[in-house]
């Protein structure tokens, strides 16, 4: 029964109403017929909403997957794909686990809501599942978009490469010089450029005085390699933040061995 994460659905968005869970799970291959990796599949219905919500969470359990798969996933309201509403999130589960991805965007009763996947594994299918998170009027956000977009072309979470500083340096990189709204919430998640030494990571996403200065960090998450191929799982990661218009978003990622290894981030913003 979906209604077994009702608890963690609402904590997880901090909210203290009960979700409401769409009844349908779907089966689809991010790689459509024939197309080769790193190909958008098909837009599949997940199901329509039958209450208002504040917010949802995306329940991504892996039909076909392997361990070292990176992917995608889109939430659009026309059977296109084209009418996005929650922009593309990179995970990266191994084989087996599940992904649970909350997402502070409100919604409609009567909205269809559709999926759309990517991924590095032309065999990766997925079963997925929405819950719809209902609330006070007034909570969650209107929109969300991507201010860290991930790497189309290999699917990797982003495009920026991100090397690896140790503790106590103060350099950062930017991910964006400007923001374009006052966001209320980020989903991030981190991922590697190639296959990362065996060390363990933080990733600390800062922002920036618009005419320079010292990065005030907002929020930090760590990152092991996991498996024999030592690749990355980080995220995702909902994070309630407030920050101005006009604002730099920077990143810095800290390690214990400086080399030839870089990271990438994926990020979206709510407002």
């Amino acid at each position: 029964m979906l209604h077994r994460f009702i608890l963690p659905a609402a904590l997880a968005l901090g909210l203290a109403a009960a979700p409401l869970a769409l009844a349908q799970g779907i089966s689809f291959n991010p790689a459509a017929a024939g197309a080769s990796a790193n190909t958008r599949g098909g837009c599949t219905l997940i199901g329509t909403t039958t209450n208002d919500g504040v917010g949802l969470e995306i329940h991504i359990n892996l039909s076909s997957m392997g361990t070292t798969s990176k992917s995608v996933m889109r939430l659009a309201t026309n059977s296109g794909c084209t009418t996005i509403i929650v922009p593309d999130i990179f995970f990266m589960p191994g084989n087996t686990a599940p992904v649970v991805i909350p997402v502070p965007l409100r919604t409609t009763a009567g909205t269809a809501i559709y999926a759309q996947a990517q991924s590095n594994n032309t065999s990766a299918t997925f079963r997925v599942s929405i819950q719809i998170v209902k609330g006070a009027s007034g909570l969650g956000y209107a929109n969300c978009e991507a201010f860290a977009p991930f790497s189309s072309s290999v699917t990797r979470a982003g495009t920026i490469d991100l090397p690896i500083v140790l503790s106590g340096s103060t350099s950062f990189t930017q991910l964006v010089s400007s923001s374009a709204q006052a966001y209320g919430a980020f989903v991030f998640a981190g991922g590697e450029n190639g296959t990362p030494a065996s060390q363990r990571l933080q990733f600390r996403i800062a922002t920036e005085p618009s005419g320079g200065g010292t990065a005030s960090v907002f929020y930090t998450f760590g990152a092991s390699p996991i498996g024999t191929a030592a690749l990355l799982r980080a995220g995702p990661y909902l994070v309630r933040h407030t920050i101005a218009a006009g604002v730099p978003i920077s990143v810095q990622v800290l390690g214990t061995t400086v080399g030839t290894d870089t990271f990438r981030i994926n990020g979206i913003g709510c407002w």
